[in-house]
């Protein structure tokens, strides 16, 4: 069960935690450093105080499943991890997704999947877009979840 995030918590997470925001880049939509990111950091921790259960749903359950829109359907492909006949959801849904889900690909990242979060390789400096090999990506782990 998570807890009630408090004002105390979210003004801590605006001081501490926000690093980036969503602009235009070459790729479409990305991520970009609003300040100075140190190195071996998750850039997109946020306020909550328990772990993050990824949610797991069998694959026919969407594909099959006629109520949801095709549109919808290639979402769920373009976000989220599909494994083993499953696929995984953040605890929020989709419509909670953070800035971390817009990181766009480079074979030169400033970041590395590792556990299913985002940690930064190097310092990365104000007005940067953060990116991320995906070739580089493990599903090692998955059920315990914990990207944000």
């Amino acid at each position: 069960m998570v807890n009630k995030i408090t004002e105390e918590d979210i003004l801590n997470d605006l001081k501490k935690n926000v690093y980036c925001r969503l602009e235009a880049s070459p790729h479409g939509v990305g991520v970009f450093a609003v300040k100075d990111i140190p190195a071996g950091v998750n850039p997109f921790v946020g306020p909550r105080t328990a772990q993050d259960e990824w949610i797991k749903i069998p694959e026919s359950e969407v594909c099959e499943n006629h109520e949801i829109p095709e549109a919808v359907k290639l979402m769920t492909e373009d976000f989220f991890i599909w494994e083993n006949g499953f696929i995984y959801f953040p605890p929020l849904g989709m419509n909670e997704l953070g800035v971390g889900y817009y990181v766009n690909h480079s074979k030169n990242p400033n970041l590395r999947e590792e556990s299913k979060e985002f940690i930064t390789l190097r310092e990365v400096k104000v007005g940067e877009e953060l990116t991320a090999d995906y070739e580089t990506y493990t599903d090692t782990d998955i059920e315990k979840g914990g990207r944000s």
